[in-house]
């Protein structure tokens, strides 16, 4: 597992928040459909209060700890205080994948959730052409639990299928 810790956005990380977020080679892999000013990004870190009861989400930076270089983010979104669970997402920059860090993004996270915030699962919908995101979630223990049918739009008239993945907390 990677030395990682997961903390706050910051404004110095506007450059590396503008770079990902503008990036369409990978907006097929989420639900981006239109790039982020400077400004955008500057009002959503500076506004950000990291307050996941009231904002349902939540977005950490994930750092190595061995270099002090940021190498991705990872989100809890749409949180269910009710039901006591998430969804994630996460991003590594290209130079950085399979390297280990998407892993120990994710374990870290999701004992921040248990531990933390006592939410009993995760959530993660990856499309099933994304074999290597679904290999993470896989090694991270979570399980299919659903197929979502034309679920992702790649082109005019072309979707793909997602499954969708869960991770118990207290198993």
């Amino acid at each position: 597992m990677k030395n990682i810790r997961l903390r706050a956005p910051e404004l110095e990380d506007i450059e590396l928040l503008y770079k990902w977020e503008n990036d369409t080679s990978i907006w097929q892999n989420g639900c981006t459909i239109a790039p982020y000013s400077i400004n955008q990004l500057t009002d959503y870190i500076t506004s950000y209060d990291g307050d996941i009861y009231s904002a349902k989400q939540l977005r950490m930076m994930i750092d190595d700890c061995d270099t002090g270089v940021t190498v991705g983010s990872i989100d809890i979104y749409d949180y269910d205080p009710v039901n006591n669970r998430a969804f994630i997402g996460y991003l590594i920059d290209d130079k950085y994948r399979n390297m280990g860090y998407a892993s120990s993004a994710i374990i870290k996270t999701a004992e921040y959730c248990r531990n933390r915030l006592s939410m009993i699962q995760l959530l993660a919908i990856s499309s099933i052409d994304n074999k290597e995101s679904l290999s993470v979630l896989k090694r991270c223990g979570f399980t299919e639990c659903g197929l979502l049918k034309q679920w992702i739009k790649r082109e005019r008239d072309l979707y793909v299928d997602a499954l969708m993945m869960q991770l118990f907390l207290f198993e």
